[in-house]
């Protein structure tokens, strides 16, 4: 494998809790999973990463903590080399959805609980006033399209119009990820001390 550099990181087909098993690892390696470490153990690694990482406090510091993130090149368009930047998931404004449209739905006839897609002089939108009428609490139950009556608001029924994609009170983030390999990181704190 050859000696690393203080500070290398490298990627490992095998968990964590294995590679602790292999003679000489943790001599070598730490796992990038963000924990924090006494400056006084590891002061070769504090003096390649210092605190880009993180530091609870004077004596510790934290190493890169690369789960669940893939790692990007350091850039000032993307940020400062140890921070953190984008997202698991994202959910989306309004104003950031596609232009769309949504169909109605409509009553073949005041009796009847079918309905159609399109418009004509046989259909409806309501059955108001239409027997029978079946009320639970104010709503105005199926197969009504527009609910509602005598000193009543109307309400529209959930049915009258599609829905495009989630209902507005289930909408959640959405998965923002690029397909991905989970490995194991670790990071040398052992090795050859890098030269400037």
């Amino acid at each position: 494998m050859g000696e690393p550099f203080i500070g290398e990181i490298r990627m490992f087909s095998t968990p964590v809790h294995m590679l602790e098993k292999i003679g000489g690892w943790k001599d070598i390696w730490l796992p990038c999973d963000g924990q924090s470490y006494p400056t006084n153990r590891y002061p070769a690694l504090y003096a390649v990463i210092g605190q880009i990482y993180g530091r609870p406090n004077a004596y510790s510091f934290n190493v890169p903590d690369l789960r669940m993130c893939a790692p990007m090149g350091a850039s000032l368009s993307i940020g400062n080399l140890g921070s953190k930047e984008g997202s698991n998931s994202v959910t989306l404004a309004e104003s950031q959805l596609p232009i769309h449209t949504h169909s109605i739905q409509y009553l073949i006839n005041a009796n009847s609980s079918s309905y159609t897609g399109t418009p004509g002089s046989d259909v409806m939108l309501t059955r108001l006033n239409a027997p029978p009428l079946t009320y639970s609490g104010n709503m105005l139950l199926a197969p009504a399209f527009i609910t509602g009556g005598e000193g009543l608001e109307n309400y529209m029924d959930s049915r009258t119009i599609t829905s495009y994609g989630q209902d507005q009170a289930n909408i959640a983030g959405h998965e923002n990820r690029q397909p991905f390999l989970v490995l194991t990181f670790a990071i040398a704190h052992d090795g050859e001390f890098p030269q400037n």
